[in-house]
């Protein structure tokens, strides 16, 4: 089994619960502008009503699924309250797999998802699923 990533810098501490729920609500906060915008800009440019629902949706789903593999492992959420995800085994920023996995459970079990990281350890069902965990940026 492979050796779980022991961070070896003094700064590394779990992310704050707090700094966690805010950044995941400015992250819906941008997946739903996303879909007003891109329903807005599709509407006015005379899409078919039911291909602007489709891409709005698709839209806002992938940026949902996906921001946690953004530089440096940050959300736009994440960089505002200056958090984190990387791979636990090896410390290495979340990739786009990683991020797929560890929101879709977020977005398919919701509160059950998200009442795991009130656990000893403070991972949601996401987070081990992707074998990801959430840190405070180090200074």
């Amino acid at each position: 089994m492979p050796q779980e990533y022991l961070p070896e810098d003094p700064n590394f501490l779990p992310a704050p619960l707090r700094a966690r729920f805010f950044a995941q609500m400015a992250d819906s906060l941008i997946s739903v502008l996303i879909f007003i915008s891109v329903f807005y800009i599709l509407s006015e440019a005379k899409f078919e009503p039911e291909n602007v629902r489709i891409y709005s949706l698709l839209f806002s789903v992938s940026y949902y699924l996906l921001c946690d593999s953004l530089p440096r492992g940050k959300s736009i959420g994440k960089w505002f309250f200056k958090i984190s995800v990387i791979n636990k085994r090896t410390g290495a920023y979340c990739s786009f797999i990683q991020s797929f996995f560890r929101n879709l459970l977020c977005l398919t079990l919701g509160i059950i998802d998200s009442a795991f990281i009130l656990g000893k350890k403070r991972r949601r069902l996401g987070d081990l699923l992707a074998r990801t965990i959430v840190i405070k940026d180090r200074k």
